[in-house]
């Protein structure tokens, strides 16, 4: 087992203690997991979301798009199908075949590019589809351990179902759960036109990257104020 101990220097000495201090802030005190879960709500409930904005003319198994906001970098992956972005603009995802749009009917992955960074809200809309939904959910407890999901029903108990003209959803992590990406895959004899409108929120980095860059920030400081 690795051993981590303080040098015998006040400034060395400092940021260990503020190291200590921030990790135990980091972790709650109390955690009730009965409060926690994941939940999906059938149409577009905004949760301070960011809008998702692509590139033009990406194609491939994986194509990246960015927050309106903060700019940091989504992709959206499918494990057999050929993604492409078409336009400028909130985000809009379709499937390719030799050059020609057809109808997605294979999961697709949503996720950071920088695997530090977890979201608590995720809105989409499948649109002109048949069949139905399940979300399949890599995603952590507030103590940072695992907590994957795999959900096809709504809050109120109905499938996700897809249907002509707009499918919103919007999944929602409580109770201080937060996600690493979220796959949205079709069940059998399920199909739709393209993945639109996508939303991100309550984008918060993960606690152990949190703490490094807090006591880096904090060693430049006390370098500066040593020089």
């Amino acid at each position: 087992m690795t051993k981590y101990t303080c040098r015998a220097d006040s400034t060395y000495i400092r940021l260990c203690r503020l190291a200590a201090f921030l990790l135990a802030a980091a972790l709650p005190q109390s955690i009730n997991y009965a409060s926690a879960a994941y939940m999906v709500l059938g149409g577009n409930d905004p949760q301070n979301d960011e809008n998702v904005l692509n590139g033009n003319g990406q194609a491939g198994s994986t194509i990246q798009a960015a927050l309106n906001q903060t700019g940091d970098i989504v992709t959206f992956t499918s494990p057999s199908q050929t993604l492409q972005a078409p336009a400028n603009g909130q985000a809009r995802v379709e499937a390719v075949n030799a050059n020609q749009q057809v109808d997605i009917n294979d999961a697709i992955t949503v996720a950071f590019l920088n695997t530090n960074l977890r979201f608590k809200t995720l809105i989409f809309n499948a649109t002109d589809g048949t069949g139905s939904l399940t979300l399949n959910i890599t995603g952590f407890n507030p103590d940072n351990s695992p907590a994957n999901a795999s959900i096809s029903l709504t809050t109120g108990n109905n499938p996700l179902s897809l249907s002509n003209g707009s499918n919103f959803y919007s999944l929602i992590a409580t109770g201080g759960m937060v996600m690493a990406s979220v796959e949205i895959d079709t069940n059998a004899n399920t199909a739709y036109t393209d993945l639109r409108q996508v939303r991100v929120g309550g984008v918060v980095p993960e606690p152990g990257a949190a703490l490094l860059a807090s006591v880096a920030m904090a060693a430049v400081a006390v370098k500066r104020r040593r020089g």
